[in-house]
């Protein structure tokens, strides 16, 4: 996301052995501190909790301790931004995202000439083509990326998490499904198959699925949860022409994790499992993924120098 905002606003990418990624989620930062010693990537994790003036103002004490060369990633949380699905338009690939802002300017609180956005085609739908925006607010972004060259940082990356998740995931082809909340945020299921995100939509109804005894998620919620997942799984079938789903990954921050797993087997979703995180992401095994996966991705982005997987950038 928002690689021309880089290309005008960031230096270029260099041998920075440092590394920080600052997650924002509600009322806080999740920040990851990284560094290469003896060829590993050694990373610990904080908190902070931002004051009540308006982003990127509330950041800056933040970014003011960090250590100058530093390269940067910065990911959204669901909050600060939108993600609208839409019918591709029928225009050429260079004047799509010129195109964007006017299209979905009834379906956007923010002025046209303020979306910073971009979008990844959904795969499944030749006959159809549709796509995933995400689009903000470009007027904070770019003073976001000023202070952070004041600072002397390099923002080499900023990411809706929404997009991180396939960082998570192997890249074969099977289809899997991704159910996913952290403590206090909505739950999100997701469809990804061969790295690509193919489906993304938040939940209704479960912001407190995690803050439930695992004896009184069976008198209706769970029933729900379950509902929902074998709509989603008919969606990836009967809409997006995708294989059938082979893998339910549950990343969750319910305490009883292993036994909610143990449920949705019980009512016959043997797919079900709880998600680990890839061998590539060892260097992560001692932080809390659950809290902080958005900024693991994108620190593994950041640290090893990927590429992102989108389309355009405005």
């Amino acid at each position: 996301m928002l690689q021309r905002i880089w290309q005008k606003l960031s230096k270029p990418a260099g041998a920075s052995k440092a590394f920080r990624v600052f997650y924002l989620v509600g009322n806080k930062v999740i920040l990851l501190s990284a560094s290469f010693k003896a060829g590993q990537l050694h990373c610990t994790c904080t908190e902070h909790l931002l004051a009540d003036n308006a982003f990127p103002d509330n950041l800056l004490p933040l970014l003011a301790t960090q250590p100058a060369g530093s390269d940067v990633a910065v990911v959204l949380d669901a909050q600060r931004y939108q993600l609208l699905p839409l019918d591709k338009p029928k225009l050429p690939a260079e004047e799509v995202i010129q195109a964007l802002p006017w299209l979905i300017k009834d379906l956007c609180s923010l002025a046209p000439d303020d979306m910073q956005l971009d979008y990844l085609d959904i795969p499944g739908t030749p006959a159809n083509p549709r796509i995933n925006i995400v689009v903000t607010s470009k007027s904070a972004l770019q003073q976001l990326c000023k202070e952070l060259l004041k600072y002397k940082l390099n923002p080499q990356l900023i990411a809706p998490q929404e997009w991180l998740t396939m960082e998570l995931m192997p890249t074969d082809a099977l289809t899997r499904l991704l159910l996913i909340q952290q403590a206090g945020q909505p739950m999100q299921v997701q469809v990804i198959r061969e790295g690509q995100l193919c489906f993304s939509r938040q939940l209704r109804g479960f912001d407190q699925f995690s803050d439930t005894p695992i004896e009184q998620l069976q008198y209706g919620l769970l029933d729900n949860l379950l509902l929902e997942m074998q709509r989603s799984m008919d969606f990836v079938e009967s809409q997006l022409k995708l294989p059938p789903v082979r893998e339910m990954l549950l990343m969750l921050a319910h305490p009883q994790l292993d036994d909610v797993v143990a449920l949705f087997k019980k009512t016959g979703f043997n797919q079900a499992k709880a998600l680990q995180l890839p061998v590539a992401l060892e260097w992560a095994a001692s932080l809390n993924a659950i809290t902080c996966w958005p900024a693991i991705a994108a620190m593994q982005q950041l640290a090893f120098a990927k590429e992102p997987k989108h389309e355009a950038a405005g």
